[in-house]
């Protein structure tokens, strides 16, 4: 009997062991998880500021273009009303 409770009381240190390791596995789960949840959200900040910044840009491209087609018609006005002269 005194062996068998030996046995068991080895046993029993053992789970206890292997309980903490698979704790301390977890916890170092949840670690690893809230750091990838943390640069999952700063990646998706960066993408929202990116796309934010090409939205301003393409913005300022077409005010570009629009300025360009207004200047281009000015001067074909003006080569008009210069061949009216002449």
């Amino acid at each position: 009997i005194r062996k068998l409770a030996d046995q068991s009381k080895q046993s029993a240190e053992k789970i206890g062991g292997l309980v903490a390791e698979i704790q301390n596995a977890i916890n170092s789960t949840v670690m690893v998880t809230d750091e990838g949840t943390k640069t999952v959200d700063s990646g998706m900040e960066i993408t929202e500021k990116t796309a934010e910044s090409f939205s301003h840009i393409t913005e300022a491209v077409n005010n570009v273009v629009m300025n360009n087609q207004q200047i281009s018609l000015n001067i074909h006005q003006q080569a008009s009303g210069i061949q009216q002269v002449l």
